[in-house]
């Protein structure tokens, strides 16, 4: 874990890197870490790395975090998130 709670996977999120993003959940990457409670915060996402993936327009990462049962009740903006996921 990195400062303020980054791991790997919110930086392989945010970044786009769909096969870094798969690499570490195959290898046990908790999807559902959030960051510390000052990123949640300033963010406004829920701090975890779906958000992220979905704030930057990874749509293809958001799938993919979903299709590995990602959770989505943990976004603050859940309903927004559903709005652009239809």
């Amino acid at each position: 874990m990195f400062m303020d709670g980054w791991t790997l996977l919110h930086i392989a999120a945010e970044k786009g890197r769909k096969d870094t993003v798969s690499l570490l959940l195959s290898n046990g990457a908790k999807i559902d870490q959030a960051m510390n409670v000052h990123d949640i915060e300033t963010l406004g996402n829920g701090g975890t790395p779906l958000p992220i993936a979905a704030s930057h327009g990874h749509t293809d990462i958001v799938l993919l975090f979903l299709s590995n049962k990602a959770k989505i009740d943990l976004v603050n903006n859940a309903s927004d998130f559903k709005k652009h996921s239809d």
